[in-house]
């Protein structure tokens, strides 16, 4: 359904700031909410799965900045098995994104640092060819023809999500009234500035 609903998810944004605690990059507010912008009674389900799928790579073009020619995304985990995840991503940061055929890349990631541990490893790169050549991998190249789309998405997204900004504490407010679960202190104020990078 996502798939066929196409880019742009017919103009309906979703911010993804659906966890108890908030966000924490690219920026730093624990009153952070989800939500889903820009539909009308026209809107499909389709749509609204496309529109998360986008709203996470969105999301993830501000952690990272503008494109950068060349710059590949290298990504594993459950949700990385989504190949349309992954041309999304692609498509919405201008990037290549480069996934592992390999199961347990973290498992594989700790036994190398083990071995450099353990001093039966010189180092990361040797530890690596001790545990044998990884499994292939898969890239997804970003569309060209979309990058307008998506140039144009990403300022209605950050635009969207600065609008509803100040409405955030509120819809905490109305939570904790009807028993939802809340984070604690909803508070903006005292919020350190995160670079988001290292937060992924």
């Amino acid at each position: 359904m996502a798939r066929a609903a196409g880019p742009g998810a017919g103009g309906v944004l979703y911010l993804p700031y659906g966890s108890p605690q908030g966000e924490r990059a690219p920026f730093v507010d624990p009153a952070a909410s989800a939500a889903w912008v820009g539909m009308s009674v026209l809107t499909t389900p389709g749509q609204l799965l496309r529109a998360v799928y986008e709203g996470i790579a969105l999301t993830l073009r501000e952690c990272l900045g503008e494109p950068v020619t060349g710059r590949t995304l290298r990504i594993a985990g459950g949700s990385a098995s989504s190949d349309l995840l992954c041309q999304v991503l692609a498509d919405v940061t201008g990037r290549p994104v480069e996934r592992s055929t390999a199961p347990e890349l973290g498992a594989r990631g700790v036994a190398a640092l083990a071995l450099v541990a353990g001093g039966a490893a010189a180092d990361l790169d040797s530890a690596l060819a001790a545990l044998g050549r990884p499994a292939a991998t898969l890239t997804f190249r970003p569309d060209p023809a979309l990058r307008d789309l998506h140039d144009r998405q990403a300022r209605a997204f950050a635009a969207a999500r600065d609008a509803l900004r100040p409405v955030w504490p509120s819809l905490r407010d109305l939570r904790s009234l009807t028993g939802a679960p809340s984070s604690p202190s909803p508070t903006t104020e005292s919020a350190p500035a995160a670079d988001g990078l290292e937060s992924l």
